[in-house]
């Protein structure tokens, strides 16, 4: 069974603000919204625990693109896991302790975001995409490596980007993501991926089957079949895993099966 994660839930006690004051909120329901065209090809974090940075840089990137606002190049899914790590860092006799592939909690990379910003591919690593074919080799071998000096002075030229949490439940829940997805807008959430339900899934419509979540992805599109809605994951383990890396998800997954559930506000 798979391992690699990393995805650590936020404290119970940090809050976003709330879904109600982004612009999605106002949004109209339909039956079938997407903004799956827009967001950027299937990643692999491999044997990594980077799906919070993945995740994250997929969603940001899709939503920005179904705007109309096409960047330079995708976010840097590994140098946002990786400013994650270091933002919270502190020097222990003088000497900041080396970054560990332990995976992190969503509000670290959100905090970081609002610190340095959003890097884009083609700011970082060379200009490494993360659909060059050795992406998933050098990501596990500078997994934890540190950032420059120059590369945080560069986050006065970049994007810095809020974060909506959609802390509702049942029917209103289900409305607040089809409604920000149906306004352009990619979805965050922490799913259980450490069950076989989930590591096997090839196709068909995805079920919760977890109460404890380990793994970061998230959703793009949206639909209704025989009256429940049902709503794309976009995942970070290569086009392998699930529908070439995607799932459907069922209406209970969306009831029962996110946690810590978050939407970017690019203030447009």
């Amino acid at each position: 069974m798979r391992t690699f994660f990393g995805y650590l839930p936020d404290p119970k006690e940090h809050r976003y603000t709330g879904f109600h004051l982004h612009a999605a909120y106002r949004a109209s329901l339909a039956d079938f919204g997407s903004i799956d065209h827009a967001a950027p090809p299937i990643w692999n974090q491999r044997s990594s625990n980077s799906c919070v940075g993945h995740g994250t840089a997929g969603a940001i990137t899709a939503s920005y693109a179904s705007k109309g606002i096409v960047l330079a190049s995708p976010a840097a899914p590994r140098f946002l896991y990786m400013l994650a790590r270091a933002v919270d860092r502190r020097p222990v006799e003088g000497v900041l302790p080396p970054l560990l592939d332990h995976g992190c909690e969503p509000n670290s990379l959100m905090r970081a975001i609002a610190e340095w910003g959003v890097p884009l591919e083609s700011e970082v690593d060379g200009g490494r995409s993360a659909t060059s074919p050795d992406y998933e080799d050098y990501l596990e071998t500078h997994i934890d490596d540190e950032p420059s000096l120059d590369e945080l002075l560069k986050s006065d030229e970049r994007l810095i980007v809020g974060f909506n949490a959609i802390e509702t439940e049942g029917d209103d829940r289900v409305t607040a993501i089809c409604r920000a997805i149906s306004d352009g807008y990619a979805v965050m959430a922490g799913v259980s991926a450490g069950n076989t339900s989930f590591q096997g899934y090839r196709e068909g419509i995805l079920d919760p089957s977890g109460t404890s979540p380990d793994h970061w992805v998230y959703f793009t599109a949206f639909r209704t079949v025989n009256g429940q809605k049902q709503i794309l994951m976009r995942n970070s383990w290569g086009r392998g895993w699930g529908i070439d890396g995607t799932a459907w998800c069922s209406e209970d997954f969306i009831r029962h099966g996110l946690w810590n559930i978050l939407v970017a506000n690019l203030g447009l």
